[in-house]
C-alpha cells in the first residue's frame, strides 16, 4: 500500500497504488474540467501502455499520463467492467 493511501486511512490498496493501473476497455469519468478540456466527461480507455492511456470521448480522443491524473476512486461500472473516477 502506498503512503498516500496510508495517510487517508485506507486499509487496503486503492486505485493510486503501484501496479493498479487502468487497462484498455475500462471506462472513465471526469467529475470536473480540472484535468480535461471537456469536463465533466466520460469515456472509454482504448489504448493502455503502462502509465500512458488514450481515452475516447464521444467526439474526440485524449492522451493522458496516469501519474498526472487525480484518481477519486475505482469501482464497478453499471454495465460491467471497471470504472475509474477522476476529480
Amino acid at each position: 500500500m502506498c503512503d498516500k493511501c496510508k495517510k487517508k486511512g485506507f486499509v487496503r490498496p486503492s486505485a493510486c497504488c503501484p501496479g493498479n493501473l487502468p487497462k484498455a476497455g475500462d471506462r472513465v469519468e471526469f467529475l470536473s474540467d480540472r484535468q480535461t478540456e471537456k469536463g465533466p466527461s466520460a469515456g472509454k480507455i482504448t489504448i493502455s501502455r503502462g502509465t500512458q492511456i488514450l481515452i475516447s470521448h464521444s467526439d474526440c480522443s485524449e492522451e493522458f499520463c496516469v501519474d498526472d491524473l487525480v484518481i477519486d476512486r475505482k469501482t464497478r461500472h453499471h454495465r460491467g467492467g471497471t470504472l475509474w473516477v477522476f476529480v
